[in-house]
């Protein structure tokens, strides 16, 4: 038997296993990816047992851009994307008027100065989702038809722009 020996009796199960998960893998992730259109406004959500239906793009930059916020009374806690991903890049350059290669510096320089931490960054859109509709607080953005969204979350609009809305300022470009 060598180093990393497996018996005979359990190395076909193992591979058959191996090859349905990657199967399964492959199969989800292009159903996932073609949820979000590249024509579809970034949302912001909360958990539907928010009140309120509106925040102000103000407030969006003081909670994203590290200032502690409160929303109907309630704390905040604010949940980014991948910086990879364009959503990310979109709400970066609307919300905090940064590039992709200002975002490192920018957070840098606000752990030395004031001692804030970057937001959380959640790696999928649908984890987001589900971490934002079962947290008490959280706020997050996600790139969908309105009509998509699950009723766990509730979309605001921005300064009293809907996302349907010609002018919404997270839409699509």
């Amino acid at each position: 038997m060598g180093f990393l020996s497996i018996p005979r009796s359990v190395r076909f199960p193992a591979c058959v296993l191996a090859l349905a998960v990657f199967t399964l893998i492959a199969w989800a992730r292009p159903l996932r990816s073609a949820q979000a259109q590249v024509s579809d406004p970034l949302l912001v959500i909360v958990a539907a047992t928010i009140g309120g239906s509106d925040i102000r793009l103000g407030t969006l930059r003081q909670l994203y851009g590290g200032s502690i916020t409160e929303y109907n009374g309630k704390r905040l806690i604010p949940f980014n994307q991948d910086l990879r991903t364009s959503q990310r890049q979109l709400f970066d350059r609307v919300v905090l008027d940064l590039a992709p290669s200002q975002v490192g510096p920018y957070w840098i320089d606000r752990k030395i100065r004031q001692g804030t931490d970057a937001p959380r960054t959640i790696p999928t859109q649908e984890t987001l989702m589900r971490v934002v509709a079962s947290l008490r607080g959280a706020v997050g953005y996600v790139q969908m038809s309105p009509q998509a969204v699950p009723t766990q979350l509730r979309v605001l609009s921005v300064d009293g722009i809907q996302p349907t809305d010609a002018r919404y300022p997270l839409a699509a470009r």
